[in-house]
């Protein structure tokens, strides 16, 4: 009889629980009909650090698009479409949009990063960031990191926006001298961003030109491009590194053992610099193996 009871108890309790939380849901969704957005809030996540999104900026974009949610109510606004906007902006890197039962429309951004601006002499201006994302230049406050100049051609169009690393096929990249070479250059930065004195020291990345030939996209020659069968005459080209302090330019050649050379730079700062002065020297030539060549 007890165990009767109990079954028959433990029933009506869940019932009683399911028919609560129906007329609950029920009571929300009526609540919900009657709201409308009454704020919004924009939170920019790293804004001390970076920077470079405001939330007047965001303000700007939605109004530039006609968004105007206040006084709406929260059933007709489309969050997914303000949130895809929104990740379509250049330097966001993720969006987050909802409401809340306080008619409360928040809005959560995260920033993409860059880490250097690459400004060429043959045309190409743009800014690479950690995810390796290309932004264009053009429309956005100065961003201050190291500047990559000389005269390249990066595995993109000049007006190419997006992620470099998904352009192409796996097969393209492993044949493209243009690819490699600039996957090591943006390695390297990456190299100096890690280290908290090279990424104080080092302002400007030089990239002397290696291509005797015109080279495509994917760095063969264009009578190759076309199917002449020619041969590029593509050489890598060397880098050099203009520090921040000092008066000199630092020659590293090739990037394949940039971080050996940085090391030895390090050495040379430490125990020639600083006994004859950061202004004597006016270039500092690392390119061959366990030499250092200074010219004053």
């Amino acid at each position: 009889m007890n165990r009767r009871r109990t079954i028959l108890l433990n029933g009506l309790w869940w019932t009683a629980l399911v028919v609560y939380l129906l007329l609950a849901v029920n009571h929300c969704d009526t609540e919900r009909g009657k709201l409308t957005i009454g704020e919004v809030e924009i939170v920019i996540r790293d804004s001390a650090e970076l920077g470079i999104v405001s939330r007047a900026m965001v303000e700007r974009w939605l109004r530039s698009d006609g968004v105007d949610v206040k006084g709406r109510p929260v059933e007709e606004v489309n969050t997914e479409e303000i949130e895809s906007f929104i990740r379509s902006r250049n330097f966001v890197r993720s969006a987050d949009v909802y409401t809340d039962l306080r008619g409360t429309l928040h809005i959560r951004i995260a920033q993409r990063r860059p880490i250097a601006r690459v400004h060429t002499s043959n045309g190409y201006s743009f800014y690479v960031t950690d995810d390796h994302y290309i932004l264009s230049t053009q429309g956005n406050a100065p961003v201050y990191v190291p500047v990559i100049t000389g005269r390249f051609t990066p595995p993109f169009a000049r007006d190419f926006t997006g992620d470099f690393e998904a352009e192409g096929s796996e097969e393209q990249k492993k044949s493209s001298k243009s690819y490699q070479f600039f996957h090591k250059l943006i390695t390297f930065v990456k190299l100096i961003e890690s280290d908290d004195f090279w990424s104080s020291q080092i302002v400007q990345i030089n990239v002397l030109g290696g291509a005797d030939a015109v080279v495509d996209e994917w760095g063969r020659s264009e009578e190759a491009a076309a199917g002449g069968g020619g041969r590029s005459r593509y050489r890598e080209p060397d880098v050099e590194i203009v520090p921040r302090a000092g008066n000199h330019v630092v020659m590293l050649g090739k990037l394949d053992d940039a971080e050996s050379k940085l090391d030895r730079l390090m050495l040379f700062y430490r125990n020639a610099l600083d006994w004859e002065g950061w202004d004597n020297q006016r270039y500092i030539n690392l390119k061959y193996e366990n030499q250092i060549i200074c010219t004053k």
